[in-house]
């Protein structure tokens, strides 16, 4: 295996991968620079859970206003809808930072959990074991060493299978977690409920997009839905809607060839000016704009 040092050295604060189908997004990066921090600051404007794994040094960020250390062989997960902010690192430092789209964990194998994504507040940074810590960095080698080969016929999905590999292997870290993490059934069952809550989104946000309407599947309360979903993710369950809902819309303005009246029937709004309002309110351009530069 290469030298990891020499191999993130020529991708230095390079961002490596960016999957459109599934959102997201993976960076490697080195050293004590304001690379990093640019890095950081785009984060703040992605949707998803956010990994950071510490092959050396020392990086210091701030996630919800508390400080948080890590050091050589230790993970870090949260959702992007948390604050965060880059506070310095080591000289030697050697990091991978990824963004993992929300709809990229829901085509996980469904017994791996998105809640492993999640922030703990409690344990925000956890050891990786030497061998874990090694087969993830094999994984991220293999993704470095293929990212350039872009005239592959199946390079896109060598590099979503190859992203795959390397998020099975955090999930695996914090599945063998588990048993340490304090208030573990009352969290357990709030997860659940988090997990149930995505999928039904999934499933319904083309017809149904009212909180009202998933609370009462879950037997839950709107208030205790809300509430639940925001101190897990930092995002409230109505922006979750309109995430998944997004997410669904521009892949199929990206991939079908429907008119924009047929895109509005598909997903029930009442007409395509009401679809195209709400599409420029949380993207910035027109549905038609999106098509164009996709």
């Amino acid at each position: 295996m290469k030298n990891t040092k020499d191999s993130v050295s020529k991708n230095f604060g390079r961002q490596i991968f960016d999957e459109k189908d599934f959102q997201s997004k993976c960076y490697m990066v080195t050293g004590n620079s304001a690379d990093i921090s640019s890095i950081f600051a785009s984060l703040q404007e992605e949707t998803g859970g956010v990994a950071i794994v510490c092959f050396d040094g020392d990086l210091y960020i701030e996630i919800d206003s508390s400080p948080i250390h890590m050091d050589k062989g230790t993970l870090c997960t949260f959702f992007s809808g948390n604050r965060f902010e880059y506070k310095g690192s080591s000289l030697e430092f050697i990091g991978y930072i990824a963004v993992i789209g929300s709809y990229f964990i829901s085509n996980l194998d469904t017994h791996i959990s998105i809640t492993y994504f999640l922030y703990n507040k409690n344990n925000p940074v956890i050891p990786i074991p030497s061998e874990e810590l090694n087969t993830i960095q094999q994984s991220l080698q293999i993704f470095s060493d293929k990212m350039e080969r872009t005239d592959h016929p199946y390079h896109k999905e060598i590099m979503r299978e190859i992203l795959l590999i390397a998020m099975y292997e955090i999930c695996a870290v914090y599945e063998q977690q588990e048993h340490n993490i304090s208030g573990k059934k009352e969290r357990l069952k709030k997860e659940e409920q988090l997990k149930e809550f995505l999928r039904l989104v999934e499933l319904n946000c083309r017809e149904e997009r009212a909180l009202e309407f998933y609370a009462q599947k879950l037997s839950l309360t709107s208030k205790y839905l809300s509430s639940n979903i925001k101190s897990l993710t930092g995002y409230s369950a109505a922006e979750w809607i309109h995430h998944i809902l997004l997410l669904r819309i521009k892949s199929v303005l990206r991939s079908s060839p429907m008119s924009m009246q047929q895109v509005a029937d598909y997903f029930h709004f009442p007409n395509a000016s009401f679809f195209g309002k709400f599409f420029k309110k949380y993207t910035g351009m027109t549905p038609r704009e999106y098509k164009l530069n996709a």
